[in-house]
């Protein structure tokens, strides 16, 4: 009588498999909202760019509309260490550099990096 082999996984792969996967959705779960964050980083910059009035504004009032549109989204990660804003000849460059350390596991912590530019036109053509 001839056996057929067994073709399946064995419970130790089930079991790494699965610790994998728990490991990526924990990892998942705890970043997301860091990235939604930067989302709305960005959607308070490109706001603040559209507007008529942010062409005569000095670069002091740009980061105080900034901040305060921030803080109504309960932001509290942007700084202002983190805002610079260069003057160019066309342009105006604003930029928000900052970095997001979240706690993981134990003392095992996940950092994100985020930079975002805009221009914000001073002349027009």
């Amino acid at each position: 009588m001839n056996r057929k082999k067994q073709i399946g996984a064995t419970f130790i792969t089930w079991l790494m498999l699965a610790g994998i996967l728990g490991f990526l959705a924990v990892a998942g779960l705890k970043l997301i909202p860091v990235y939604m964050e930067y989302g709305t980083v960005v959607s308070v910059m490109e706001d603040v760019v559209k507007e008529q009035s942010i062409k005569k504004q000095s670069p002091n009032l740009i980061w105080k509309t900034i901040q305060k549109r921030l803080e109504v989204n309960s932001i509290n990660n942007v700084k202002k260490e983190h805002y610079k804003y260069e003057k160019g000849n066309l342009s105006d460059t604003m930029t928000i550099k900052y970095e997001v350390r979240t706690p993981l596991f134990g003392n095992l912590d996940a950092v994100a990096k985020f930079e975002k530019s805009m221009d914000i036109k001073t002349q027009t053509n």
